[in-house]
């Protein structure tokens, strides 16, 4: 099964914000992201070994449905995506672990990639998820 990548464009004449944030990576990280996000269309989320991990087990309930990948070289990079039931692979949030971060920095990141989530959701008139829903 080949899952489809989608980046949350929504005009095709203006880039989203993913889009935006994977232009400002290195071009060792694009390709990089590249080359892992090819195995994961190919496998969607049981890629295996250091392909999407869920945050629910971390996280708590309320990013169940989120899913987390890392690109180490040359720093780190964090993928936050979603996993649609129409074979579809939702690249929510693209960012970048910083030098210094202030304490928090991840949640924040993870907060927005909660909000992309629920817009995208609501974007295709399918309401956010909320805890207990089987959407």
């Amino acid at each position: 099964m080949t899952w489809r990548i989608d980046l949350g464009r929504t005009r095709p004449d203006v880039k989203s914000a993913v889009e935006r944030e994977i232009d400002d990576l290195s071009p060792t990280e694009r390709v990089t992201l590249d080359v892992r996000l090819g195995v994961i269309e190919e496998h969607g989320p049981n890629a295996g070994n250091e392909y999407p991990k869920t945050l629910s087990r971390l996280r708590g309930d309320n990013y169940r449905d989120i899913y987390e990948t890392r690109i180490k070289y040359p720093r780190e990079v964090r993928v936050y995506m979603c996993f649609e039931s129409d074979e579809r692979l939702v690249v929510l949030l693209v960012c970048s672990k910083k030098a210094g971060s202030p304490k928090g920095a991840q949640k924040r990141d993870l907060e927005r990639a909660v909000r992309r989530r629920n817009e995208w959701l609501e974007s295709r008139g399918r309401g956010t998820k909320r805890k207990g829903s089987r959407r």
